[in-house]
């Protein structure tokens, strides 16, 4: 596993929201503006999911699992700028925590290369199936389609 820098360590906070909300991001930078507030830029932030599993009939577990804050289908870019009066309190994370989210960060960047390099690598070749049809069959196939979609005027 490669470990972050100790300098990037210790930008790694653990925050709770108002809404409460736990995430756990590297802060890279606050900022100050006009109107006195401070903006926390969160990089890579996840939040963390609380759930308790029975490990025997006598006591439970509690399991704790990072997912993305915003998921990267929505939001190209995974740092996001925070409004103080959003945030409850701000802290280091433990030990564990800490390395518990460089693994998932690295895990996520790891699937994100893979996702990206399949995408550049596949050189799939159109599918020009339709190219050979007939004017008859399109004629015939687009009937079957219409018949299929629903009345576009007797929708709401």
């Amino acid at each position: 596993m490669e470990m972050l820098p100790p300098e990037e360590l210790n930008q790694i906070k653990f925050i709770r929201m108002n809404n409460g909300e736990d995430i756990i991001s590297k802060v890279s930078k606050m900022v100050k503006i006009e109107n006195g507030k401070t903006h926390y830029y969160l990089d890579k932030p996840l939040k963390i999911i609380y759930t308790v599993r029975q490990s025997s009939p006598q006591s439970d577990a509690l399991v704790i699992t990072l997912v993305q804050w915003i998921f990267d289908y929505v939001s190209e870019t995974q740092s996001f700028s925070v409004l103080e009066d959003n945030i409850m309190t701000l802290s280091n994370p433990s030990a564990e925590m800490l390395k518990y989210y460089t693994e998932a960060i690295e895990k996520y960047n790891n699937r994100k290369d893979t996702k990206r390099n399949k995408m550049v690598s596949s050189n799939v070749e159109p599918d020009n199936s339709f190219d050979s049809l007939t004017d008859e069959e399109l004629d015939a196939l687009e009937s079957i389609l219409n018949e299929m979609l629903p009345d576009k005027s007797k929708l709401h």
